[in-house]
């Protein structure tokens, strides 16, 4: 793909390693980029708009078809975007509406149009890309994916980039149960199939996504399907990947943490809830973290071992209390075995810039080598498939 702007540096910033230190890039100066073929806005709610772009990109040209990840946008200003837009609108506005249209245009047609508040679709195209193989972005309900449109800005315009996200009730202080992922699956695996009805296919995500994506995985292909790429972005197993005693460290830890940072009565309110889920769980009303314990170290527990090959994405350094594994417990599940990608990134930032960028390369990366090998299996002469069907 063609990057939107130039820097010019006399060296790059090296990390102690040797590394390149992405954080330490300069930002572009997108006041100085000028935009193509000018396009203004043709009524009142788009030069409003212009002018909030304007505002919080500081970009004086912008043209109404002007992307705003091209210009430099990311997801806090997506966020501080929309916020002033609705101030303008008096509307509110999800941030999963700048993946349907990222132009001051589309974004205009949504409001006219009362668009902004329907629900996405469950399968929803990100970018349509041209000939090559989809990438199916799995999501669970609820969060926010403004993430997988940078992701697939980078991956290039010509890979076809679909989100998966479905429309069940938002799962909050609990883990999926067995029921929730069979679900998911159904309804995710339907609304894929109506765009892709056969594969191979190519899926990822991270998180809970991964999750359903790994249900996913192996649905599929006890339907008899192929699954061809599944990329897990720096997401472990999630039974039995934690050392038990340091997990408990570490998630006192972060209680202590963030108690400390209270004020008196939202450590007055915290301490109620503590004592009335330590009540419940004696008196057998609640299970409180005993879900979570049954998640994360299950007794007699038996992987889905599937086919499909994992492409891990991952940080170098992960948090101490996971067993020693650099395949994070995939290399057990995949018959195929495990790729590993090393970026360097904070792990609630690797899609966003700049970390977003290297991992769209190197995915789209797989996804060609995926696109050449499927289009020489699709143009074998009869006479290769004969010897090669005879020979066995």
């Amino acid at each position: 793909m063609i990057p939107s702007a130039f820097v010019k540096m006399d060296a790059l910033p090296l990390t102690p390693n040797g590394k390149i230190n992405r954080r330490a890039l300069p930002a572009p100066d997108w006041s100085q980029i000028e935009s193509g073929a000018s396009t203004a806005p043709r009524d009142q709610l788009e030069v409003m708009l212009i002018k909030t772009w304007r505002k919080v990109l500081g970009i004086p040209n912008i043209s109404v078809t002007d992307n705003f990840f091209d210009l430099g946008g990311h997801s806090l200003l997506a966020a501080r975007l929309l916020s002033e837009v609705e101030k303008i609108t008096g509307r509110q506005i999800p941030l999963s509406v700048l993946c349907r249209g990222a132009t001051v245009e589309s974004l205009a047609q949504l409001i006219r149009e009362g668009g902004e508040a329907n629900p996405d679709p469950v399968v929803m195209e990100i970018q349509s890309g041209g000939d090559g193989l989809p990438f199916f972005a799995v999501a669970s309900p609820g969060v926010e994916t403004l993430g997988f449109g940078l992701l697939a800005r980078h991956m290039g315009p010509d890979r076809p980039v679909y989100k998966l996200q479905g429309h069940a009730p938002i799962v909050v202080g609990r883990p999926f149960t067995k029921e929730d992922l069979r679900l998911l699956s159904q309804e995710y695996i339907a609304a894929m199939r109506a765009v892709q009805p056969e594969g191979p296919y190519c899926l990822g995500g991270m998180c809970e996504g991964v999750q359903i994506a790994e249900r996913l995985v192996c649905d599929l292909e006890a339907q008899g399907q192929v699954v061809s790429l599944f990329a897990v972005f720096d997401t472990w197993v999630l039974q039995h990947s934690q050392r038990m005693w340091l997990w408990r460290i570490e998630y006192f830890r972060q209680r202590l943490r963030e108690f400390k940072n209270m004020n008196l009565s939202q450590q007055w309110e915290t301490c109620k809830r503590a004592v009335g889920t330590r009540w419940g769980m004696l008196t057998g009303e609640s299970r409180g973290r005993n879900e979570w314990y049954s998640a994360y170290w299950p007794a007699d527990f038996t992987p889905c071992r599937f086919r499909a090959p994992v492409v891990l994405f991952k940080r170098p350094k992960q948090p101490f209390y996971y067993v020693d594994d650099p395949q994070m417990g995939w290399g057990q599940r995949s018959q195929s075995g495990v790729e590993i990608h090393e970026i360097e990134f904070d792990h609630e930032e690797i899609l966003r810039e700049p970390y977003v960028h290297p991992l769209g390369e190197q995915l789209e990366a797989c996804m060609r080598r995926l696109d050449k090998r499927t289009a020489e299996s699709e143009f074998q002469p009869p006479e290769a498939s004969l010897i090669s069907s005879s020979s066995g």
